[in-house]
Formats: structure tokens, C-alpha cells, sequence
């Protein structure tokens, strides 16, 4: 079964072995403190024996994304999580409904807003090969599922996009969001509360309600959603304590109310250990996975 591998990203056939691996750094050799990338594998040589590769692990269900720490785009690992907290504007960035992925590549589209063109849509085609450290491991994102490498192909088209994965470096989840989706990113500041948001929260807020009634209408609108803790230094006990990373993103993967109470199923991107936590020793380690 014959497969693609000229579609330049990387430059070399097969493997792509070697120290230089100009595609995934500006200087073709890793820099201090970057995973070190030494050959690219196909999803059949690095999923588990007896475990054949699949892009997606079903129809439905989305699981976390593993972000290598030493890689600084958790921008955009971050803005990839809440738009996977939704299965249909995921399957919209894979151009072709996949149907190519058996001669091992894909076609993905990235919003890029171009003044002199009337299309702002980026296509990428990349193919199915990896980059892999010296173990046969991802060397950047995977899946949670070692057998499951949607998220790989999705970064790899992003940083081939932008010019090598040391490229992807430095950006916000609002403008991961935007490139993902094409959809205008805006939040809600509850300590600027330039909009008045500060009246929406409880217990002091005048319309508690108006904050639930948002994120249900945006979920139920095919929004993605994802929200934060976030700080200038200063801790949050109560919060650390229930399991919460202060300054990270969350994907609201769903949402309801049962029983009085209102719930919403939150997703982080996990530690290379495949762990929800990060350093706080608080954390339930197995937490929404």
C-alpha cells in the first residue's frame, strides 16, 4: 500500500532521518531545551502492535490532546482542545471528509484573514508522517490514545503553514480559536468588565443568570466555548483546591443542569504523562481526561 510523501513538509523521503530537520527547526538542528527530532514515522509504525491506527477514535467522542512541555505552543494546543469540545467544527478543518488518509495524507484549512484575496481560507496538504524522537515516541503533541493521531496531523498542517513547529511559538487561545474555526474570538473579562459582566456573577451580580444563559446559547448555537482562572501571581486555594490549573485554558466540552444543579464537563490539555495536572499536588490526576 503505496503512500504520499511528497508534500514537502518534510523535504526528504521516508523516514527523513538525520540531525538536520529544518522543518520543524528555523536552524535545522533542535535548539537547547526542544525535543530532538532524529526520523518521521507513519501512524502504523508508532501505534501499538495489535492496535491499528485510526485517525479518530469514533464518530463521537473527542479525547484530550498530551502537549509536549518543552515545545512553547500551548497556545495553540490549548485553542485545538476547546475546538475539539466540539466534533463538528473539528471535522470541518479536514478538507475531503478524510478520504484520503489510506494513501496517507490530508488536506486541512486554517482562516487566515488576507485584505487582496476573497478567500481567507489556508489549505494545507500535508502527509501522514511524524516527527519522532530517538525512542519512536511524537515528538511534539499525541493523542491520548496512542493509536488515535488526529491531533498530530492537525499541528503538523499548522506548522508547516507557519514555517516549521520552533515557528509556532508564541500566540494567544483567542487567536488559535480564530485560525481554527474562522470565527470572531471574544471573552468575557470579569476583572475588567468593560461590558458589565461583573453583574452577572454571583453573589453580588444583578442578573446571575445572564452568565449560564450565555454559555448554554452559545453551545446550543455551535460555538466552541472554553474559559480560565486566570491570575497576576496571586493564589486561589478554594480553586486550586477542586483541581483547577489556574492560568490555563479549558474546553466546555458539554453542559446542563440536573437536579438544581449546574454542571459543565471541562477538558484541559494534558501533561506528557497523559495526566490532567500539572504541579498542583492537589489536582485529581485523572481528572477529566
Amino acid at each position: 500500500n503505496l503512500k504520499w510523501n511528497a508534500t514537502g513538509f518534510p523535504a526528504a523521503p521516508a523516514a527523513a532521518q538525520g540531525p538536520s530537520q529544518p522543518q520543524c527547526y528555523e536552524g535545522g538542528a533542535a535548539p537547547p531545551g526542544m525535543p530532538v527530532v532524529d526520523h518521521w514515522r507513519r501512524p502504523e509504525e508508532f501505534a501499538p502492535q495489535g492496535h491499528p491506527p485510526v485517525l479518530f477514535k469514533n464518530d463521537f467522542e473527542v479525547e484530550g490532546i498530551i502537549q509536549n512541555p518543552k515545545l512553547d505552543n500551548r497556545w495553540f494546543i490549548s485553542a485545538l482542545n476547546i475546538v475539539a469540545g466540539n466534533r463538528e467544527q473539528l471535522d470541518r478543518m479536514f478538507m475531503c471528509d478524510c478520504q484520503y488518509k489510506d494513501k496517507g495524507f490530508f488536506v486541512i484549512k486554517f482562516y487566515r484573514d488576507d485584505p487582496l484575496s476573497d478567500d481567507d481560507w489556508a489549505v494545507v496538504l500535508v502527509d501522514d508522517r511524524i516527527p519522532c524522537d530517538a525512542s519512536g515516541l511524537a515528538a511534539f503533541c499525541r493523542n491520548r490514545d496512542p493509536s488515535v493521531y488526529w491531533a498530530m496531523i492537525v499541528e503538523k498542517a499548522y506548522a508547516k503553514l507557519s514555517g516549521s513547529y520552533e515557528a509556532m511559538q508564541g500566540g494567544t487561545v483567542v487567536q488559535g480559536l480564530e485560525d481554527l474555526t474562522g470565527g470572531v474570538g471574544y471573552k468575557f473579562d470579569w476583572e475588567k468588565g468593560e461590558k458589565g459582566e461583573k453583574e452577572w456573577v454571583p453573589p453580588k451580580g444583578e442578573t446571575p443568570e445572564r452568565l449560564w444563559d450565555e454559555i448554554m446559547e452559545k453551545m446550543k448555537t455551535e460555538h466552541v466555548v472554553g474559559c480560565a482562572n486566570n491570575t497576576k501571581g496571586q493564589p486561589k486555594p478554594k480553586t486550586e483546591k477542586k483541581g483547577v490549573l489556574l492560568n490555563r485554558a479549558y474546553a466546555v466540552v458539554t453542559g446542563g443542569e440536573f437536579e438544581q444543579n449546574k454542571l459543565l464537563k471541562l477538558r484541559v490539555p494534558l501533561d506528557e504523562h497523559g495526566r490532567a495536572q500539572e504541579s498542583n499536588p492537589n489536582a485529581n490526576a485523572n481528572a477529566n481526561p
